[in-house]
């Protein structure tokens, strides 16, 4: 099994080369691993990933775009028939919960989804685009969450966190200055 420090390391890479999609996958994995530690002996009525997703929204959905995020009106055709019952009605966080399963499940990112260097969700063609900033929200709330207080990566890795730009090292388990962080700008 790969650690989530290599995951975290694999997912700045990747996202730095420009190949968002498979940076994503990785950050799946990274969610997935923390929400299984997290979790762990609890019962839960839904995957543990999703519970986690649903629990740091608001962290992700901020650190993503720094509002929430909407869901574009033209969903293509392509995308709604790949995405189950009414999700499209439903939330941006409930389509990014079904792309982060089926992400894991296939590990590799669905066909109808990509990424957008800037803004939020977008239509391009056949193809739901999300954020690519959304990949490295997810990876916030995993870094910062106090279950990873004793995770490592290499000292070169950094993340930003609006106009904050700071060490992984050194924001392992460190939700508490994520907290500062949303006092002073929400």
């Amino acid at each position: 099994m790969t650690t989530l420090g290599n995951l975290i390391e694999q997912t700045i890479e990747l996202g730095d080369r420009g190949l968002f999609e498979f940076a994503f996958y990785s950050a799946c994995e990274a969610v997935s691993q923390t929400a299984e530690k997290l979790y762990q002996g609890e019962e839960l009525a839904e995957p543990a990933f999703q519970r986690f997703l649903r629990d740091n929204w608001r962290i992700i959905s901020l650190l993503a775009i720094n509002q929430d995020l909407q869901i574009p009106a033209d969903i293509p055709l392509v995308v709604r028939q790949a995405v189950p019952g009414n999700l499209m009605a439903d939330s941006a966080e409930q389509l990014v919960i079904y792309t982060v399963r089926q992400t894991l499940a296939m590990k590799r990112m669905p066909i109808a989804f990509g990424f957008v260097k800037r803004g939020g969700m977008l239509v391009e063609g056949e193809k739901l685009l999300m954020p690519k900033s959304l990949i490295f929200a997810m990876l916030a709330a995993v870094i910062l969450n106090p279950i990873n207080k004793d995770e490592s990566v290499d000292d070169k890795y950094w993340l930003n966190l609006w106009d904050f730009k700071m060490f992984i090292s050194e924001l392992w388990g460190r939700e508490d200055l994520l907290k500062r962080m949303i006092d002073l700008y929400f």
